[in-house]
């Protein structure tokens, strides 16, 4: 297949601020003659980054001068890629039936197995979720678009695979891991759909009346179900994001409208009952114990609609190191962010704006920020590392020829204003946990261009992705602030671009460093372990601090009193840090 170019410019457009900007490594592009979307992009312990997304014809998965030739199976095929640290690539797979599918998020654990979420069939029709052997595991559809959880190895080969539905579109939006392997996923389903994948029945639930409710599963590391309630009122309600803490309790966001039932396992719960907006709804955050009963359950309170959407909405959750939670979203008109019985109002400047939040692990207000002015901005993916630092990215719009401006510094007394050069721009912008801006950059071509998931590898890079579309002006002049990604003409739609940077002044905490250079102060053996772990040697000053296992991303796993006994049974086969006080060593778990 003959690929024609079109070059377009990424921009780098920066500013200087409190701290160094990251560097470019590399960037990519692909893109044949369909569409091609990049939703999903996760980084292993190993550094290689995992993309995944849906293409809508045979695809060169490639970007370099080398092929990877994935072939087109219906009209939309679900695919996953992965990539070495310099952007090799290692491997590529799609999967899929006649109709269209597609990958929406993924999750890797401590083995580096990777799990997919996604959307199959599109009122009839079959996805075969297993790419190694044709119609080995074929699932039906069940009307609508339906959903799926898959399983593969860290070389790409298939464990496993359920597909869930009912009658109408069936939505699964979210996925996380917790340090024992469990898996969690968020959505919502409209009548009456069997968890286990089977449709034997096993786990059915049915939604209310013939709306939307939101659900909230958990599955062991083989796919096993272990529970699945629904959230949700006599009106539609969508469960869109999901987190588990340090002491695996689960952290589910989404939104509702009229009264909401978020009890969970705790049907008798007097505090599990919300009233929310009428009309355009209200988001959520609830928080649950590890065998689904809730904990507490609280509301963004709005008071405006814009075009019959929701007044307030999450985009993206994320935890840190204390277990504080931070939301980043839309919101209309105005909100309330104090969730208990205070007040905290914010304004829109536009229609509607991208908000950024923190609250304690008991859902109490802490602060809350927006961009603006004149900006329609969307926050669509957000980490936070092991020092607490917070990335955001997503995009914001040029109209009408009018270059708008978003301010990303949320102090009142500075202005950190990024213009944006075409349609729309991709932005990544850093913060500390006080929301103090540390820096901020956009970027794009003169076209539409859009940033959907961002993830940091161990040694703090950051790898970002998502898709471009350009039908302007590709004029493209050569100068050291530009870096040229090729744009494929295609019958219609999209390419995706892929990019890496390093920060420069990044101070890496003890987790995240390979080797501890300092003086040994405890020894942990045996080492690899199976099922436990001793601790000697100790220095004295030690003994009365708590343990804390951290997995490789700088996740706290657990926290406990000091013992010079662990049990690791419970956690996943890989990479692990034990620290007391400041001092780190590293174990494997097998």
């Amino acid at each position: 297949m003959k690929k024609i170019f079109i070059y377009t410019i990424f921009l780098f457009v920066t500013q200087n601020i409190f701290s160094q900007i990251p560097t470019y490594k590399w960037a990519y592009s692909i893109g044949d003659v369909g569409q091609e979307n990049l939703d999903a992009l996760v980084t292993d312990s190993e550094n290689n980054i995992i993309i995944g997304g849906q293409m809508y014809s045979t695809t060169d998965m490639d970007p370099t001068e080398f092929s990877e030739i994935l072939y087109q199976i219906g009209q939309q095929d679900a695919f996953i890629e992965k990539f070495d640290e310099d952007g090799n690539v290692s491997w590529g797979l799609n999967f899929g039936g006649p109709a269209y599918d597609g990958i929406y998020k993924m999750a890797v654990d401590n083995a580096d197995n990777i799990y997919a979420i996604g959307y199959y069939g599109y009122s009839a029709g079959t996805i075969d979720l297993n790419p190694d052997i044709v119609d080995q595991d074929l699932v039906v559809a069940h009307g609508g678009y339906d959903m799926f959880l898959v399983k593969f190895n860290k070389e790409g080969e298939f464990v496993w695979g359920h597909g869930m539905g009912a009658v109408g579109d069936d939505w699964i939006n979210n996925i996380t891991i917790d340090g024992a392997g469990n898996i969690y996923i968020t959505g919502q389903f409209k009548g009456t759909v069997d968890f286990d994948g089977t449709d034997a029945g096993v786990l059915e639930i049915n939604s209310t009346l013939d709306k939307y409710d939101g659900f909230l599963a958990k599955y062991n590391t083989d796919g096993e179900v272990s529970w699945v309630f629904r959230m949700g009122g006599v009106d539609d309600d969508y469960a869109n994001e999901v987190a588990v803490d340090a002491g695996g309790n689960i952290i589910v966001t989404g939104t509702f409208q009229g009264t909401g039932d978020f009890y969970g396992q705790l049907l008798d719960a007097a505090d599990g009952t919300m009233v929310g907006w009428p009309k355009e709804g209200d988001a959520f955050i609830a928080k649950y114990n590890s065998d689904a009963d809730l904990i507490w359950a609280k509301s963004i309170v709005g008071d405006n609609g814009f075009n019959g959407g929701y007044s307030n909405s999450v985009y993206a959750l994320a935890l840190d190191n204390a277990d504080n939670i931070y939301v980043t979203g839309l919101i209309y008109g105005e909100g309330d962010f104090d969730m208990n019985e205070g007040e905290n109002i914010i304004e829109t400047y536009s229609d509607y704006d991208s908000y950024f939040a923190k609250y304690t692990t008991d859902g109490d207000f802490i602060w809350v920020n927006t961009t603006a002015p004149k900006v329609i901005g969307y926050n669509l993916d957000m980490i936070i590392d092991a020092n607490n630092d917070i990335y955001l990215t997503g995009d914001f719009n040029y109209s009408s020829g009018v270059p708008y401006e978003a301010d990303f510094d949320f102090n009142a007394d500075s202005v950190y204003a990024l213009q944006a050069i075409g349609e729309k721009d991709i932005y990544i912008a850093k913060y500390d946990s006080s929301a103090e801006l540390i820096w901020a950059y956009n970027m794009g071509g003169s076209g539409w261009d859009f940033s959907t998931a961002i993830a940091l590898d161990n040694e703090y890079n950051i790898c970002v992705g998502g898709w471009f579309y350009n039908s302007d002006d590709f004029d493209a002049n050569l100068d050291s602030n530009f870096i040229w990604l090729p744009y494929t003409i295609p019958t219609y739609g999209d390419n995706i671009w892929m990019g890496k940077y390093k920060q420069e002044d990044i101070i890496l905490p003890p987790d995240a460093i390979d080797e501890v250079t300092s003086v040994q102060q405890f020894i942990i053996y045996p080492n690899p372990a199976i099922n436990t772990i001793q601790i000697s040697n100790i220095h004295q000053e030690l003994l009365n601090d708590k343990i804390e296992i951290q997995n490789i991303e700088g996740r706290i796993i657990k926290s406990i009193p000091f013992s010079g006994e662990i049990n690791i049974s419970d956690l996943s086969p890989g990479v692990y840090f034990i620290q007391i006080n400041n001092s780190v060593e590293k174990f494997i778990k097998q």
